[in-house]
Parts: C-alpha cells; structure tokens; sequence
C-alpha cells in the first residue's frame, strides 16, 4: 500500500514540478540566471528515479539510485532550511521563520515516506529473489524424495589491500568511516583552512604573475584532493555492506559524495572558474582590466602615470623612473588597478623619497601610491576615490582576506579608524569620494595646489606656430582670433618666450592668459547690458566657487591668478569659456551714456548690505591684501546684488563697472 501510495504521490510532484522546470526555462530564455533552471531539474530528477524504482518492473539497481538520489534530495532540503534562518534578518518574528521553514519540512516528510518505500520495495525485491529457486537449484539426497536446503551462496572474497595508503583509498580498499571521515571530512576542513590563506599572499610576493601561478596551483591541487576524495568514497561505500556494514549508511555515503560533486561544480562555476580565467590572464601576461601610459615630464621633473595599474606597472613605472634621475614627482591619473601593483610602486616612492601629485583621478589602489609622497597634493577637481578590494569570483573567505589586508594598510599608513570603517563599507562596484577637508584632515593630502603643476600640451610643442595653431583649434582662442585679428599669434608668441626662458607650462599659461586679459576691458565696454549681466552672474558663481575652496583661493581668483580650469568646478570652467566666447562674438555696441549721479546712488545701492570693513575692503587695495577673507565675502555680496538688481538700476551700476 505504501509503495502504491507514493508512486501515485511522486507522479503528481512530477507534473508540479515539470510546471517550474519549464517556468525556470522561460525565465532563463528572457535572459534570467541558470540556477533556477538547474535547480528545477535537481528537484525533479529524484521524483522521476523514485517513480521509476517503486514500479512493478524495477530491479535493485533502480532502487539503489533512487534512494541515493533522494538523500542527495534531503541534504538539499537540510541546506535551504539552515541557510533560511541564517539569511534570516534581524528583527524576524517566530511566525516568519516558521512559515519559511514549513514548506521545506513537509518536502522532507514526503522524503522519508519515498524512503521508506524504497525500502520497503527493497524487501520484496529480496524476498522475491529468495523465493524463485529453479530446479537446477534443489540439491537431493540419495534415497530421499526431499529436496535439501540450497546451499548458500558465498559472498565474493574482497582482495587484500595492496600498495600506499593514498591508492588503497582511491581503490575504495579502506574502510568506510576512514574514507568518509578522515581522507573525506578531515581533508575537505583542512582544505576549507587552507584556502582563505592564498588572501595573505597578497602581501608576500612582489609579482602578481607569480602570485597567479600559485593560486593556480593551488585551485587544482584542491579540485585533485577532492576527486581523489570522492572517488575512495563512493568506491568504499561500494564495498561497505560486504565488510558487514550496514547499506543504509553505504547509501548515505555516496549521497553525501554526490552533493560534494554538486557543491564542487557550483564553485568551479561561481568561484574559481571565473578566478582561474583571471589568474591565467595574468599568469600570462595578459592583463585585461586596462592600460597604462608612463612617461617622463618634458622638463624632466616628474612622471606622469597615466591609466590603470595593471600587472607589471609597477616595474614600468621603476624603468621610467631610473632613466629619469632628476624626477622628484609622481604625476598621477589613475581610476585604480591591482592592489599588489600600487603597493610595491608605494613602497618605491617611499624609498626615493618623491612627491605624489594629482590633477584628474587617483582611486583604489592608486591611493595606496598618493599617500607614499613625500609632499602630497591635488587640484581643487582632483577626485580621490576609496573602496573595498574586488577580484573576479573572489569568494567571500579570500575577498575578506584582501579587504582586511587593504585596511590594515590604511591603518599602518595613518588614517583614523572612522575614515577606515567608511572604505569598508564602500562596495566594490561604486567609489566614495571624501571631501577636500577630509583629505587634509587626515593627512591624505598635505596641501591643495591652486594652480597646475602638471607639464600639460603646452610644454610638449615643438615651435611657436604649432603652439598658434594648436589655440586655434579651442573655441575660445578661435572667437578671439576672429575678434582681433593676430591676437592668437601674438599670445602665441609671448608664451612662447616664457618657454625659451625655461619657463613651466603654468607660466605659458599665464603669458597667453595675459593677451586675453589685456582685450576684456575693451570687449566689456562694448558689450550689451544683458551680456555683462550674464558676466556679471557667472563672477558671482565663481567667487563663491573660490571662497568654498578657501581664502587663498578667493584671493588668487579676485587678483586673476587662480588656474581656474584645475580650481573650480568642471560646469564654472565650461559656462566661463561660452560666457566669453558669447561676449567676444557679439557685435559692438555703443555704450550708451549714464547719468553719472544717479550710478553712484545706485553704486551705494549695491553696496549697502556691507559692513564696514567689507565696504572698505572692497574699495581700499591695501586694506583688502590685508583682509582677504572681507574682500572676499564683499565681492560676492556686491556681484549678487547687481545680479539681483531691477534693470535701471542694474544698468546704471554696470556703466560705472565697465563703462566709465
């Protein structure tokens, strides 16, 4: 009746289950994950082997499979139910948890029912073989019409075990609870030790291609000790109810091998193929995660490091270095790269004693390098970027072997431990970026550069003309050219003086930037009032732009030495070149006259809202180089309030500005 029973039992979850298989497939043919599909056919090839097995026509060996297959069935089931109350929030009512693990319960109360069926469909099969003796069988004793008792059958002796201890497990020739337990469960933890100790290697070898040779290695040394493993295991169990064990835990040993095959494949998939595929790229020299350019300054002064630190950057940044005795900085522009890499180039720098310095992007592991200078500086634009360390199908045991190995290093190189807790909770895939203070704070840098100390393309000219042409190729300098024929050649020229005189590119710039200077004056007088509106606005966002940086660079921006394309925001530096651009190629206008009277009434106007020593700093030079933090809040106040002004008004104050 039993057997009957969950025939008819396993053949409706059979139908349930098709439902989800072919649920699981649509989801995976639109794109979803392979699991589910995989996991759809795990739950239904058991019912399918037990349905099978408790019919009329089975054989022992049918049985045997199904009952394995549903301990491997029942080990599931052990998992889902552990790992759902480990997943398990904090705050999860006692009526949440049980309503998780009721189903799974009841899955596994249909378990032991298919079980006992197999083992009842197990009895009558042996009961069947015991009865159907042939007469070839009856053995007769003479003078005697009663047939004896058969004879019984010897079980086959098992061959002595030969050869070393590793080949007699392999042959399944050890014992059972030897095989399991010992050269299984022992092996598989020892294993499980070993393995999150590869993450301190991270700080053992200066080569990463070494490194990935030896986590190669050790990934198939591991794959082998658990084939090796499984294999004496299943073949043992073969052998255990002939040693007089019992075939309950024969079966029980091969479905405990079979969910370490499965666990095995998931990890190859999940884990270590992916790490495999990485470590043999870089075993190779093929580093797929980007490029890096080096090369030295055109003064000499510095190298530039420009790109991803990728496998063997290090060594090319060293080459560079040592053919560029006269360098004493690192210029870097970096989005991060291998954490091995940034390390061994940090402790380069260290040795040398060179500066770090940063215009564009230095994340990562490129901060390992910026922390190692000497002096330590970036632009106000210069973004400096922190995370957890990542690799490709890192499991979580080595990702939190790197993720503390890059926290200690923070913490050796000085950081406060708050600072540090914020990287280890920045994910991988996304970057925290702390605030200028912060960075000061915490010493990460040691100064802001105001201005840029970078050679950039205009110390990389090779004459005047090529340096005229290449300005004419920016819309600013073209609308200048255009509105003051010669005017580029002209800068060209004067920057081109500075260069022959061994000057840097930052007073290049300044020498070009001074002929555009010399022509604004004359192009705001002509300008229309709503043009000097819009100038007048973008000055406003500017010195704010400047004060937020600091007084330095509130004082450096009113006096126009402020690099203002390294200092200010990305979208300032852009609305500033349109604002000029949009002035230089506006027709002049005739200014039209104002009554002086009534532009200094509303001059007063706009001055109003000043306390003294901002009035007085804005009007008197002397006071103001004295007072910068008043000068610099009174700008603003002042070009906020012509912003804001009514038309007349405004006009009247923008002739006294620029027109009179």
């Amino acid at each position: 009746m039993l057997v009957r029973g969950m025939r008819m039992v396993n053949t409706v979850l059979i139908g349930v289950a098709a439902i989800g298989l072919l649920a699981a497939f649509e989801v995976w043919r639109t794109g979803g994950a392979i699991y589910s599909l995989l996991g759809a056919s795990i739950w239904l090839a058991p019912l399918f082997l037990t349905r099978q097995a408790l019919g009329q026509n089975a054989n022992a060996q049918a049985v045997r499979t199904a009952t394995i297959a549903n301990f491997v069935l029942m080990g599931f089931c052990g998992v889902g139910l552990l790992g759902g109350f480990v997943r398990g929030e904090a705050g999860t009512t006692a009526n949440a948890a049980v309503a998780r693990a009721v189903p799974v319960l009841i899955f596994a109360g249909l378990i032991v029912l298919n079980l006992r069926a197999l083992s009842r469909r197990t009895q009558d099969l042996a009961l069947a073989a015991s009865s159907a003796i042939s007469p070839r069988d009856a053995v007769f004793t003479i003078g005697s019409d009663v047939p004896s008792a058969p004879a019984a059958v010897s079980q086959p002796a098992e061959p002595p075990a030969r050869g070393r201890y590793v080949m007699r497990h392999w042959r399944g020739q050890l014992s059972l609870p030897v095989s399991y337990w010992i050269n299984g469960t022992l092996v598989a933890t020892l294993l499980g030790m070993a393995l999150p100790a590869l993450g301190k290697l991270f700080g053992v070898s200066d080569s990463l291609r070494q490194l990935a040779m030896f986590s190669i290695l050790a990934i198939c040394v591991v794959y082998l000790s658990w084939v090796w493993s499984f294999v004496g295991i299943w073949r043992s169990a073969g052998r255990h109810a002939m040693r007089g064990g019992s075939t309950f835990w024969a079966y029980a040993a091969r479905g405990s091998v079979l969910l370490g095959v499965c666990a095995a494949v998931g990890q190859m998939v999940t884990t270590y193929g992916p790490e495999l595929r990485e470590f043999a790229a870089l075993a190779m020299g093929r580093d797929a995660i980007g490029e890096v350019d080096v090369k030295p300054s055109p003064n000499g002064e510095a190298v530039i490091v420009w790109g991803t630190l990728r496998e063997g950057s290090a060594k090319t940044v060293l080459k560079v270095l040592d053919r560029t005795p006269s360098a004493r900085t690192l210029i870097l522009n970096s989005n991060g790269g291998r954490l091995l890499e940034g390390r061994v180039l940090a402790q380069a720098v260290r040795q040398r004693g060179l500066n770090t310095y940063v215009e564009g992007e230095c994340s990562s592991a490129c901060t390992y390098v910026l922390m190692a200078g000497v002096d330590r500086a970036a632009t106000p634009n210069a973004k400096i970027g922190f995370h957890r360390a990542s690799f490709s199908g890192m499991d979580s045991a080595v990702e939190g072997a790197a993720v503390k190995s890059m926290l200690d290093y923070y913490r050796k190189a000085g950081l406060p431990e708050d600072f540090v807790r914020r990287v280890s909770t920045t994910p991988a895939d996304t970057v925290w970026y702390p605030s200028r203070e912060e960075l000061l704070r915490t010493r990460i840098l040691t100064r802001v550069a105001l201005r840029s100390e970078a050679p950039g393309m205009l110390m990389q000219v090779a004459s005047r003309d090529a340096l005229a042409a290449r300005l004419k190729t920016s819309p600013l300098y073209r609308a200048f050219d255009q509105r003051f024929p010669g005017a580029v050649d002209r800068a060209a020229e004067r920057a081109w003086a500075v260069k022959t005189r061994g000057g840097t590119d930052t007073e290049m710039g300044a020498a070009l930037r001074g002929e555009l200077k010399q022509a604004m004056p004359g192009v705001l007088r002509q300008a229309s009032d709503d043009a000097l509106t819009e100038f007048v606005k973008l000055l406003a966002a500017e010195t704010n732009a400047a004060r937020n940086i600091g007084v330095e660079a509130c004082s450096h921006f009113l006096e126009g030495t402020l690099d203002t394309s390294n200092a200010l925001p990305p979208v300032l530096v852009e609305e500033e070149t349109k604002t000029i651009v949009m002035l230089l190629n506006s027709p002049p206008q005739k200014p039209r006259q104002q009554d002086p009277y009534m532009a200094d009434a509303m001059m007063r106007v706009a001055l109003q809202n000043l306390t003294k020593d901002q009035s007085r700093a804005l009007t008197d030079k002397a006071f103001g180089a004295r007072q910068p933090e008043a000068r610099c809040e009174a700008t603003l106040k002042f070009y906020r309030n012509v912003a804001a002004m009514p038309r007349p008004a405004q006009s009247a104050v923008l002739w006294s500005m620029y027109r009179r």
